[in-house]
């Protein structure tokens, strides 16, 4: 009974909730330290701080195919919250999983110790999808998870986000443009 408790504590204490502000795609364009399109070709796992008291990340290597901002590179790599190193397994609610060989288009924002995150979680993350007839589309699920308006802090709903992907490149270059001439 001690025992099954003990390990019933043990994976409770690996889940972590997140709650996240709700992001327009202006803000993630604003906010975002990198914006770039890329296929992912490699994973890994990081773990920051003690086995006892940091963080894991899951790494994702990126084949950067396009970049909207940021500084120049054909490689990045970002971190996602959560994964299993050590023994220790942590799960943070919100947190997407990707694809190694699956194109995406990110946002990304950079810590001042020079971590490089998807922006909001899997807001930033958008599914890079091929229509068949020459044209691409960027796409991302709504989450789950708890979100709150910016402005008042109460509780919304996330909804899903679908651009062709030159919309999207455009309305993210005529945000930059728009905020260089502030």
């Amino acid at each position: 009974m001690v025992l099954r408790l003990l390990a019933t504590f043990a994976v409770l204490a690996t889940i972590q909730a997140a709650t996240v502000e709700l992001l327009s795609l202006d803000d993630m364009t604003a906010k975002s330290s990198d914006i770039v399109r890329a296929r992912v070709v490699a994973t890994g796992i990081t773990l920051r701080g003690s086995a006892a008291r940091g963080m894991v990340y899951t790494t994702y290597t990126l084949d950067v195919s396009e970049r909207l901002k940021g500084p120049s590179g054909k490689r990045m790599t970002v971190a996602v919250p959560g994964g299993s190193t050590v023994g220790l397994t942590q799960t943070i609610a919100g947190s997407p999983v990707l694809k190694v060989g699956d194109e995406y288009v990110f946002f990304v924002w950079t810590s001042r110790s020079g971590l490089a995150q998807i922006i909001g979680l899997s807001q930033g993350l958008f599914n890079v999808l091929p229509d068949g007839k020459g044209s691409v589309n960027v796409s991302r699920s709504a989450t789950p998870e708890l979100m709150l308006d910016p402005v008042t802090g109460k509780a919304v709903a996330d909804t899903s986000i679908r651009y062709g992907y030159q919309e999207m490149k455009s309305l993210v270059e005529s945000r930059l443009a728009a905020r260089a001439s502030q």
